[in-house]
């Protein structure tokens, strides 16, 4: 089977993730103003627990399908049989979830009109293909369905969300785009699988494998959602409100670099599979250089313009999620490398028991934390727990897979400086830029634009070499194209 390159599943695999930060830009401050807090609160609320039934339904049969898929790129019969066995494991899994969601979505009467118009999100857990195509490397038809979806939804918001009481009608524009998003895929099978006789189908095979998986699956479950549901709990709805949108502008940021993960995966495993150590140790080098650029001057840019940023974007009833945010913004950094060296490499790796312990002890760090914290300091509390799990997870991974891969920390390090510095040198210049400017949307363009100027000018003063080879790669494709 013929392979897309790195750069062009990148390529298409970005061009998605930076849509689904453009739509959100748009939606989210009209969102916000609309529902308010406490309508965010109770969507993000509910919306995790649908979430939990979500994972229970697919178990660890997305990550486990991708790896399987692209171990086996170049064999028809072995896919083919795969991708029938994991839709039946699938099946099994939702018929067993259902009864079980419809109870709880009953006993929970305040939240149970939102539950039940998410049922349609843990549906398309059965159909959802998306894990087979990355496994393929088949990127572009990926996201040319997404975007397709992403547009039609947006759209559909503005015409049907106008106020407070359009909350039902919200979730129900979701729940549909999510199902829709699964079933779109299905006409590009035929291309690539052909029927299998039951005779063929073992799905006892499958279980051990997907549940170690799912272990890892649910922890990071566990800290990135149970968190919402727990401040519901322990707190309110308006809090939950504050803390999902500062951790959705963060994690809204972190899909481009998160992206690269996504991609790297199927690549990694396939090297593996032909026993290319030294190209695997290029790849995530590179990969590692490539969250450096971009983590760290995100990371301090969030903290420095997050007072004027926030008010303009969200409006002034979130001001609370401003320190948030400015907490949160190192997760650009922490989440960045652990898509590269978690989800890149420990998985192609097999090193799955490993990856599974240290996303269980980060989970379990996040539960603890938020019972100790949230009474005190509220959706504070939530942030602080999580960024205490995240970094041990990350911590972790990384010097497993740096003595693995026989990875250099010095070099890395010494070669990752620029950004270091160049990023601190911003962040106090924004920092003190933004005590004398208004939230308006001209002193915000201002900040933004100071910000990359200051960064990229240090780059360019010390050479920095993947901004002296952007600039060659730009300066030869103009001069192609004249």
């Amino acid at each position: 089977m013929k392979k897309n390159s790195i750069k062009l599943n990148y390529f298409f695999n970005l061009l998605y993730q930076l849509l689904s930060i453009i739509i959100p830009v748009i939606t989210t401050p009209y969102l916000s103003r609309v529902l308010s807090p406490k309508g965010i609160g109770e969507y993000n609320y509910s919306f995790s627990i649908t979430t939990l039934f979500m994972i229970l339904s697919v178990l660890g049969s997305h990550g486990y399908a991708q790896r399987e898929i692209a171990f086996n790129q170049n064999n028809k019969e072995k896919i083919s049989k795969l991708f029938f066995e994991i839709l039946i494991i699938r099946l099994i899994a939702c018929l067993i979830t259902t009864p079980i969601f419809f109870y709880v979505a009953i006993t929970q009467q305040k939240y149970s009109n939102l539950l039940l118009s998410q049922y349609k999100m843990i549906l398309s857990t059965i159909f959802d293909i998306s894990g087979f195509f990355q496994g393929l490397e088949e990127f572009k038809k990926l996201a040319i369905r997404n975007i397709s979806l992403k547009i039609i939804t947006t759209i559909a918001i503005f015409i049907f969300v106008n106020k407070d009481s359009d909350l039902i009608i919200y979730s129900l524009l979701m729940s549909i785009s999510l199902l829709m998003s699964s079933l779109t895929m299905w006409p590009y099978c035929r291309d690539y699988i052909e029927i299998i006789s039951l005779k063929k189908i073992n799905i006892r095979q499958h279980f051990r494998p997907i549940l170690m998986f799912f272990i890892p699956v649910s922890a990071v479950y566990i800290y990135t959602s149970v968190d919402k549901i727990l401040l519901g709990v322990l707190a309110n709805d308006i809090e939950v409100g504050y803390y999902s949108q500062a951790d959705r502008i963060v994690r809204l940021l972190l899909t481009v670099i998160t992206s690269l993960g996504t991609v790297l995966l199927p690549r990694i495993a396939n090297l593996l599979s032909n026993k290319d150590t030294l190209k695997v140790k290029s790849e995530i080098k590179k990969s590692i250089l490539f969250v450096s650029f971009i983590g760290f001057p995100m990371c301090g840019g969030l903290i420095a313009i997050s007072p004027i940023m926030i008010p303009w974007f969200l409006g002034k009833d979130f001001q609370a999620s401003v320190l948030l945010v400015q907490f949160l913004s190192s997760l650009t950094l922490i989440l960045g490398f652990s898509s590269v060296t978690g989800q890149a490499v420990l998985i192609p790796l097999k090193k799955q028991n490993f990856y599974t312990v240290t996303v269980i002890l980060g989970a379990i760090i996040n539960i603890v934390g938020n019972f100790i914290l949230v009474p005190h300091f509220l959706s504070l509390g939530s942030v602080i727990s999580t960024l205490i799990s995240e970094v041990l997870v990350c911590a972790l991974q990384t010097v497993v897979v740096f003595k693995i891969l026989n990875l250099n920390y010095r070099e890395i390090f010494i070669e990752s400086k620029d950004y270091i510095i160049g990023s601190i040198i911003m962040t106090i210049t924004l920092s003190l830029l933004v005590l004398k400017l208004e939230v308006s949307t001209f002193d915000l363009l201002i900040t933004v634009l100071t910000g990359f100027i200051i960064y990229f000018s240090y780059l360019l003063i010390t050479k920095n070499i993947l901004v002296i080879n952007l600039i060659k790669n730009i300066r030869t494709k103009k001069f192609k194209s004249n």
